[in-house]
């Protein structure tokens, strides 16, 4: 009784805050520092989102996996249409945009490595499911650490089943509400041994550890700094490592055992900001014919 009692807490839509978006395309999140509207965006499709909720918005967190923090422009993030009006329109209104992902130069053997756990995965989780039933047989409890255990691949399943439905159009965001986006992220946690999960733990990290509280620290200090997570669909996760400090440290104790799956952990503790006022380095660039003006920090944080 407790577990359908937990997970349908989970899954509903949270009481409405004053603060908390009239908006079912993303899901929020509030925390005791902020709040937090992720948006599960496509990389070749824009990103469009009601204009009253942009306006609310006190800063904006982008995807980069490749390129270190000091060779990084906006150039590079308006070349995705997913980025480009939306940074034009922030950046345009002095919102802060944020790169909190680890770059690489090897992510081709960190997917290699991601592809030997997930062969592994196929072969341990219909062993674990058929010791499993073997054990119900002969009592129910000793079946109950099999079935755990396997409990990441059936949600692995899952996840992929639903991912295959929105995309056919047979399931709509839109009118299932949070709910969909919620079942998603959950379902999505199952790959925390991966260097994805290990990425999304680390950008929930950073916003609670610095992000959050630097901005919190330049407002009036009257309301929580709303956060647009602007990451790919399938980094939902980032909204439970948001939710479960426990389950964000555990994650990233994962993810530093494996030497952070060969990406560069010089920037663990590091944040790039951009800008168009306060202090960086100017930077000057011609986008769409037109010259842009704006400012890139590098921000050592203290973990």
């Amino acid at each position: 009784m407790v577990f359908p009692l937990v997970a349908r807490k989970y899954i509903s839509r949270p009481a409405q805050h004053d603060q908390l978006m009239d908006d079912n395309s993303l899901l929020q999140l509030e925390t005791k520092q902020g709040i937090y509207l992720l948006h599960p965006g496509n990389h070749s499709a824009k990103t469009e989102l009601d204009q009253t909720t942009l306006d609310e918005v006190d800063a904006v967190v982008v995807e980069d996996t490749f390129s270190e923090y000091e060779s990084l422009s906006l150039t590079d993030f308006y070349r995705f249409e997913q980025y480009h009006d939306l940074l034009t329109d922030l950046l345009s209104r002095d919102v802060p945009a944020y790169v909190l992902d680890l770059p690489s130069e090897l992510d081709r053997e960190a997917f290699e490595q991601d592809r030997k756990f997930l062969k592994l995965a196929v072969i341990v989780y219909p062993a674990l499911f058929l010791l499993g039933l073997s054990l119900l047989f002969i009592h129910p409890l000793l079946a109950v650490v099999p079935f755990f255990l396997v409990l990441p691949g059936v949600l692995m399943i899952f996840d992929s089943l639903v991912d295959t439905l929105v995309s056919l159009g047979f399931l709509s965001q839109h009118v299932l509400q949070c709910r969909l986006l919620r079942i998603r992220a959950l379902m999505l946690t199952a790959m925390f041994y991966t260097s994805a999960g290990g990425r999304s733990a680390l950008v929930a990290h950073k916003l609670e550890t610095y992000v959050v509280p630097e901005l919190c620290s330049s407002s009036d200090g009257q309301s929580k700094p709303i956060i647009l997570i602007d990451y790919g669909a399938y980094h939902l996760d980032i909204y439970c490592y948001l939710k479960f400090d426990w389950l964000c440290r555990f994650t990233l104790s994962m993810f530093a055992f494996r030497n952070y799956s060969s990406k560069n952990d010089d920037y663990v503790d590091k944040v790039l900001e951009f800008t168009s006022s306060g202090s960086g380095v100017v930077m000057l660039e011609e986008v769409d014919k037109l010259d842009i003006v704006y400012k890139r920090k590098v921000h050592d944080i203290d973990g």
